[in-house]
Order: structure tokens, then C-alpha cells, then sequence
């Protein structure tokens, strides 16, 4: 991913109003870093994962069909 889609999407989240409200009662700095840089790298790879299932899905959709539907519960 490139550096200024990286930032749109940090950009995003750090819009996320509950995602600021929570970030905030944190009250110990350090420990506001550590979750702030973890909470990034989750949400891009987050991302990263669904354009790779995305990918997929558009170039094998006969195949992602079968998977899926293997998958719905016949109840």
C-alpha cells in the first residue's frame, strides 16, 4: 500500500469519533502510544486483508460461490 493511501486511511480512522472517545480515557501517555501504533497497523492490515478477499472474489467468483456455499447453514 502506498504512503498517501496509508494516510487517507489513518485519516479515516482518526476520524472515528468512538474510536477517539475511547483513545482519550486513556490516561497513562505511553500506553495511548503503544494502542494508537497498534490500532494502526491493525486497521491497515484489516484493510489489507479485505482488498486481498476483494481481489479474489472479483478474479474466482465461481470458486469463492462453492466455498460459500458450503458455508450457509441449510436451517
Amino acid at each position: 500500500m502506498k504512503e498517501d493511501e496509508k494516510k487517507k486511511r489513518l485519516d479515516f480512522l482518526f476520524q472515528n469519533e468512538a474510536f477517539l472517545k475511547n483513545l482519550d480515557q486513556v490516561k497513562n501517555e505511553d500506553e495511548r502510544r503503544k494502542i494508537k501504533a497498534f490500532s494502526e497497523d491493525f486497521f491497515l492490515k484489516f484493510l489489507e486483508g479485505f482488498e486481498k478477499i476483494k481481489k479474489i472474489s472479483e478474479e474466482h467468483p465461481d470458486i469463492v460461490a462453492k466455498v460459500a456455499e458450503k458455508r450457509i447453514d441449510k436451517k
